[in-house]
């Protein structure tokens, strides 16, 4: 778009050029990624004699980010969301059809591990049946379905154990192998055909969720919610927090836990 031929005959006036029609078209935090990474690639090319310039016409060409509030679930779009996943349950369980999201059952159990362990979309569907210790009451979260490249345990509380505890049952019932996927909706329903379950099906589950309580819920919202809430709480600790969530870094953390007016009000009252 630029009507160049050679890497070297890229100017920074040509990248600020492209900058502002690509910031009609994307958000900042697109922008400035592929900013990093070209700068990265000219950097190197330049080192290594590959592109004749001196200067990195990719460096200053970053823009600010605007702090959006992280999106949270309130109590009343989570109550909402199992309102929903209940009633369908119900119906299946007393017309034994099924329902606009099933089985109810298995999505219920998906739901309140999304609430209930702070887990990623990706790491979730990485869950194997061996990953799940119901006597330590702990989820192996492995590395690969983790960001950060780590494994670490997350602890299972006795609200969730129940639900957890039924999809294991439900899992050995089928026969299913120590290395299988645990979340696995195409296993435990005959109206759906895949091997494993993918980011789509959850998100479709969700899509669908939303559309009934006209209310955007998904995934990564519990994750959200569940950092927040901890710091609510009057024993709060950052740095639980951190490893609840699989951080690395405190920074990402505090990205992670928004500050409600009441949150405010407290300290102001202290």
């Amino acid at each position: 778009s630029c009507g160049m031929t050679h890497p070297e005959e890229l100017t920074s006036r040509d990248v600020f050029s492209w900058r502002r029609m690509a910031l009609t078209q994307m958000r900042e935090v697109s922008w400035n990624s592929y900013v990093r990474h070209l700068r990265a690639l000219w950097s190197f090319g330049i080192d290594q004699g590959l592109i004749p310039a001196k200067i990195n016409p990719f460096k200053g060409t970053q823009v600010g980010e605007p702090k959006r509030p992280k999106k949270t679930l309130t109590t009343s779009q989570i109550h909402q969301a199992r309102l929903v996943l209940e009633q369908m349950e119900v119906w299946e369980q007393a017309n034994k059809e099924r329902s606009r999201i099933t089985p109810a059952w298995f999505w219920q159990v998906v739901n309140e591990t999304f609430y209930s362990t702070g887990l990623r979309l990706n790491q979730v569907l990485n869950v194997r049946l061996a990953d799940v210790d119901l006597n330590d009451r702990l989820i192996m979260a492995t590395v690969e379905g983790s960001k950060t490249k780590r494994e670490y345990p997350v602890p299972i509380s006795s609200q969730y154990h129940p639900w957890i505890s039924m999809l294991v049952d439900r899992a050995r019932f089928q026969k299913f192998k120590q290395s299988d996927q645990l979340f696995n909706v195409n296993r435990f329903s005959p109206h759906h055909r895949r091997l494993t379950m993918n980011s789509w099906q959850v998100e479709s589950c969700y899509a669908k969720i939303s559309n009934i309580t006209n209310s955007r819920i998904s995934p990564h919202r519990f994750r959200h919610t569940i950092g927040t809430d901890l710091m609510k709480k009057p024993e709060r600790n950052l740095h639980l927090v951190k490893e609840l969530l699989g951080h690395t870094n405190i920074k990402t953390t505090l990205e992670y836990v928004s500050v409600d007016v009441e949150m405010l009000r407290e300290c102001v009252e202290r």
